[in-house]
């Protein structure tokens, strides 16, 4: 389990830190209620002993153990990703002439309030 302490993102604004958990599993998914919510719990008192004002656990859509233990834990549904995988065309394209070095951030994804971070392009 990976968990981390930091201020919320606005959108969801708590009133305090947000104690967000990633890569959070079992083994067998038989442990889930067990172990699963064991685990859940002592993180929850890690985050409340550093001040932290809610919990946000990641997971994937057809996680259903998982999911039916954060559920029955009181944690529910905020947000979801959607994604898709980029090819090596689109990669070629978003070099453009700039070489081997897209902009870090195009105004049309400015305008849109999307900001790309994270290493050096």
């Amino acid at each position: 389990m990976i968990a981390t302490v930091a201020p919320a993102p606005p959108v969801y604004d708590p009133g305090g830190l947000t104690c967000t958990v990633d890569d959070f599993t079992v083994a067998d998914p038989r442990d889930w209620p067990t172990l699963g919510v064991d685990l859940l719990r002592a993180v929850g008192r890690a985050a409340l002993e550093r001040g932290a004002a809610q919990i946000v656990v990641v997971t994937a859509r057809l996680d259903e153990a998982k999911r039916a233990v954060l559920a029955g834990s009181g944690l529910s549904v905020a947000s979801e990703w959607w994604v898709r995988p980029l090819n090596a065309n689109e990669a070629r394209r978003a070099r453009g002439s700039r070489g081997t070095h897209p902009p870090r951030c195009s105004p049309t994804l400015a305008s849109t309030g999307v900001i790309l971070h994270g290493g050096e392009w």
